[in-house]
């Protein structure tokens, strides 16, 4: 769910990027595909094996990572978009 999730999400904001021509759209799209493929790299089954420490590890990267993305790649677009919309 989460991955559906993101995915339709990161659809939409690149949609924006493309219609309204933002101008590092291919730098953050490619943020959106390495966060995708990191999602997609997750085992389910590995995760019996230590499952407390492997949804720690799962979340911390999350927590990270969707914190870096806000705080810098996204907060770069709203900027840009917010003259369109």
């Amino acid at each position: 769910e989460l991955k559906n999730y993101t995915v339709y999400h990161f659809n939409t904001e690149e949609k924006l990027f493309e219609k309204y021509g933002y101008p590092e759209s291919e730098s953050h799209i490619k943020e959106h595909h390495a966060f995708i493929d990191y999602l997609e790299s997750i085992n389910i089954f590995d995760l019996d094996e230590n499952q407390d420490k492997a949804i720690a590890d799962i979340l911390k990267f999350i927590a990270k990572w969707i914190f870096k993305h806000i705080n810098n790649s996204d907060t770069k677009y709203v900027g840009f978009l917010s003259e369109y919309i």
